[in-house]
């Protein structure tokens, strides 16, 4: 990977704190960044979730379902967040089954 400049303005005090402590500033501000970029990208609606954290998931959730300490249905709990069509039931037409050949 190629690096590139970036110039900062940081107070004084902070990085001469940061000296006599030995903190290698370059490489602190280099970690916190893809830290700051990976917790950003993880809240990402659209990202998909790594084998990991499916695996994780998916023992956390047998976990609690084996433990039997909540309850697996919670009635009511979409209501007001679900409609059905009032044509639900109607036969759909040839155009669906056969496409515009009908």
């Amino acid at each position: 990977m190629k690096d590139s400049t970036l110039t900062l303005d940081i107070p004084e005090e902070l990085l001469e704190r940061a000296k006599s402590a030995k903190v290698d500033v370059r490489q602190t501000l280099i970690e916190a960044l893809e830290r700051k970029v990976e917790q950003t990208l993880a809240k990402s609606p659209n990202r998909m979730p790594t084998r990991e954290e499916i695996d994780a998931a998916l023992e956390e959730s047998t976990r609690r379902n084996l433990s039997g300490n909540y309850p697996l249905r919670e009635y009511g709990y979409l209501k007001g967040q679900l409609w059905i069509a009032d044509d639900f039931d109607d036969e759909l037409p040839d155009e669906f089954w056969f496409g515009d050949q009908v």
